[in-house]
């Protein structure tokens, strides 16, 4: 997956180690970024923005979906192995493992 996307909204997102880095940006101004809230932080794989404005995103040992300003994250009570998760760039296929 990717570590850096944007949305057509021309909003940036950056996986991190430490969490989703989103970064609005106009032209002529350099992006402002924020860290978006999580539970607790977390390592950031593999960002992928869906038509609809969804973005999703390997998060600790689960999957996160932010969509509407509100995170939901899908771990093992989901049915996923826990594991890091990274996206193909399309984004429709999901792939875990214990890499380092």
């Amino acid at each position: 997956g990717r570590g850096i996307t944007s949305d057509r909204s021309g909003n940036l997102y950056i996986a991190t180690d430490k969490g989703l880095m989103i970064g609005n940006w106009s032209p002529g101004k350099p992006p402002e970024f924020r860290r978006l809230a999580l539970p607790r932080e977390m390592p950031v794989h593999g960002v992928f923005v869906q038509s609809g404005h969804s973005v999703w995103f390997g998060c600790g040992d689960g999957i996160c979906r932010l969509q509407s300003g509100n995170v939901r994250i899908f771990g093992m009570s989901d049915g996923l192995e826990p594991g890091r998760w990274e996206s193909r760039t399309d984004g429709y296929a999901w792939v875990a493992g214990r890499w380092k």
